[in-house]
């Protein structure tokens, strides 16, 4: 059985950029993706919200059969979007999604959003932020990068992709947050809270609240999956 859920919450900022959706297919099939309009470009309300009902609509009847061309469809009803309405030329987002088929979750990320497995008392980060910061450290570059500019998101000419697998175990938790989220809390925080909250709609509750009382300055995301 999988069960899921989750929040989605402005922040203080005055529009939520953020989305998140998910759809059962199947006793055993779920698909699901947070999205985040990516800041000081336009229209990324449009653009989180285009790209989460595409990723569901798409990969809900093609699934893994061929995740480059799903990314590039996906981008280039973004990019055919933004074209045909020029208020939204450069409107861009983040997109982290997955599905799962008789207990393996197949994974989908671009961005900073971020995908985490959590497991018997551990939290394993299934995602890589697609940012200037890591960019430059994979690089070994002496300048740093800054964590807040992205190298990589839905609405680029160009794009690239991660796809990340995993085989689920009973009673499994699939943790998706956008960075407003994650930015808000720490591993342990997580950790401990998955430990107190078997309850699947208890802990997003948990988490949310904990993310409201530290203050968050963006837009927040919680989704989270329950394999049991």
């Amino acid at each position: 059985m999988i069960d899921i859920r989750a929040l989605s919450d402005k922040g203080p900022i005055n529009d939520n950029q953020d989305f998140y959706l998910f759809k059962n297919t199947k006793y055993n099939e779920s698909i699901f993706c947070v999205t985040d309009g990516v800041g000081g470009r336009p229209c990324g309300k449009i653009a989180s919200k285009h790209a989460a009902e595409s990723f569901i609509d798409y990969f809900s009847s093609f699934y893994s059969n061929n995740i480059w061309y799903g990314v590039n469809y996906i981008n280039n009803l973004l990019l055919h979007y933004a074209n045909n309405n020029p208020t939204c030329i450069n409107m861009a987002t983040t997109l982290t999604g997955g599905w799962i088929i008789n207990g393996v979750l197949t994974g989908v990320h671009i961005g900073d959003s971020r995908a985490f497995l959590l497991r018997s008392g551990y939290m394993k980060q299934l995602t890589k932020d697609h940012n200037e910061y890591e960019e430059h450290k994979a690089r070994m570059m002496m300048y740093e990068g800054r964590k807040n500019v992205l190298t990589n998101a839905l609405g680029m000419n160009s794009i690239k992709f991660d796809s990340f697998k995993e085989f689920l175990r009973y009673r499994d938790r699939i943790l998706f947050m956008t960075d407003g989220a994650y930015n808000s809390l720490n591993e342990n925080e997580i950790v401990y809270l998955n430990k107190v909250y078997s309850n699947n709609d208890l802990f997003v509750k948990a988490l949310f609240n904990r993310i409201a009382l530290a203050r968050p300055t963006d837009n927040y995301t919680v989704l989270s999956v329950d394999y049991i």
